[in-house]
Formats: C-alpha cells, sequence, structure tokens
C-alpha cells in the first residue's frame, strides 16, 4: 500500500489526533492546510524520484564496507532519502545502495550518485534498513 491509496486514511489519522473527536469546517480547513503542507514537505524530502527508467540520483552519507563468509568484499551506501515501496516506511527507516566493491568504482561519504535500481530488499526491522540492489551506478562527484 503506497502513501498515495492509503491517504485518506492518514488524513482521517492526522485529523482526529489533530482535534479529537469534535470538528468544524473551519477547523477541517485549517487541518487540511497544515496537513497538506506536512504531507508535501515529507514527500519532497524523503522520496528519492526516479530521473529516468529506474534511475535515481541521491547522495551518500555514509559508507560501509562488508565482508561475507565467501570473502566477497561488498560496499553498502546509505542515501539521504528512500526509494517508495509498497507498504510506507517505518520510523527512521533507510535505504542502502548495495553492491559488489570494485564492481563501480570508488564512492565516499557526501558523493552524488546516479544507479540504476534492480530490486529493492525486504526491510531488516532491528536495523530499520533495506538494501537496495543496482545493475548499473555511477558516481557523479569523480
Amino acid at each position: 500500500m503506497t502513501l498515495d491509496t492509503d491517504l485518506p486514511a492518514v488524513l482521517c489519522d492526522h485529523l482526529s489526533a489533530f482535534f479529537g473527536t469534535e470538528t468544524n469546517m473551519i477547523n477541517f480547513h485549517e487541518a487540511l492546510k497544515v496537513f497538506q503542507k506536512e504531507m508535501g514537505a515529507f514527500r519532497s524530502n524523503r522520496f528519492l524520484k526516479p530521473v529516468y527508467n529506474k534511475a535515481y540520483m541521491a547522495a551518500v552519507t555514509e559508507i560501509r564496507i562488508r565482508q561475507n563468509k565467501r570473502n566477497e568484499v561488498f560496499t553498502i551506501c546509505k542515501l539521504d532519502g528512500l526509494i517508495e515501496t509498497a507498504e510506507p516506511p517505518v520510523k527512521g527507516e533507510t535505504h542502502w545502495v548495495f553492491f559488489e566493491k570494485n564492481r563501480f568504482g570508488p564512492v565516499s561519504a557526501g558523493d552524488r550518485i546516479c544507479f540504476k535500481l534492480e530490486r529493492i530488499g525486504d526491510l531488516y526491522e532491528r536495523e530499520k534498513t533495506r538494501n537496495l540492489y543496482v545493475t548499473d551506478l555511477f558516481n557523479l562527484s569523480s
């Protein structure tokens, strides 16, 4: 379920929390203005939009290097936003581009990257993270 398809439920929850059970039209319109402003800020600052055919641009805020049991080394880049998924994000959720270390060249925190999304991994609930698997990645800061 995306934020767009669940908008009426989100609006009802927001209005109920804002006013309790009693509302009047003046309060409703004021609350609606606040809600629309908050949702616009939430969407524009939180979700990354594809620039073309599953290609996204984002800033890298953190880098991790991990090695698995087969001694394969991976680069994991924390992004400054989220890719929209079928379910709404959990509070504190982060998305990480995951790839073999030497596949696309060096990437550092602070770099801007462009990547083509292959698939989105499941949410790791304990860490509130999702891996993003990519078919291509270009470092725009190099």
